[in-house]
Parts: C-alpha cells; sequence; structure tokens
C-alpha cells in the first residue's frame, strides 16, 4: 500500500491522484536514450581502452626483446636507442589511458 506525500492516507499502487486530498502525482518518468548511449559509449571507451593498453604493451616488449638483442650483439646505441623508444611509447599509452579515463 503506498501513501500520499500530502496528507499521508492510503492509496492503491496505481493511483494517480489521491482520493483523500485530489494530490497529483506527477507522471513517472521513463528511461531516455541519452541513458543507454551514454553507457553504450562507456563499453566502447573500455574496450578501446583495453585494446589500446594491449597494444601498448606488446610494442613495448617488441622493442624489448629488440633491445635485448642489440646489448646481446654488442650494438649498444641501437640497445640505448631502442630502451628509450620503449621508456617513450609506454609513457604515452599511459598518458592517453588517464586521459580517456577522465572522458
Amino acid at each position: 500500500m503506498a501513501h500520499c506525500p500530502k496528507c499521508r492516507g492510503d492509496l492503491a499502487q496505481t493511483a494517480t491522484i489521491c482520493p483523500n486530498c485530489g494530490y497529483d502525482f506527477p507522471p513517472a518518468k521513463e528511461p531516455t536514450d541519452d541513458a543507454a548511449k551514454g553507457l553504450l559509449y562507456c563499453r566502447a571507451a573500455s574496450v578501446i581502452l583495453i585494446l589500446g593498453y594491449t597494444l601498448a604493451a606488446l610494442l613495448a616488449l617488441l622493442v624489448a626483446v629488440g633491445a635485448l638483442l642489440a646489448v646481446c650483439t654488442g650494438q649498444w646505441l641501437n640497445a640505448a636507442q631502442l630502451s628509450a623508444a620503449a621508456v617513450l611509447l609506454a609513457a604515452q599509452f599511459v598518458a592517453l589511458g588517464r586521459i580517456a579515463d577522465r572522458g
């Protein structure tokens, strides 16, 4: 059983007007498409972020393997350049992730 917010009288769950005091209940709000669009956008952004982080990790791993091979073959300059590239790449993807999280 529901109660009228104005007179506290008892009324049916489906009542739109209070039979005791005549209070007219506002119509129920229907869900909007904006909420569904927002949820869809949030899910799409999450998928893009996950794919971006996965790609960043794979690229960083590839660069790290290249740097390791350069060290093993005695090419120190190439190893330093590849290591610097890996650090910059990781930093860029972290920054992009933080920007996307702010949305």
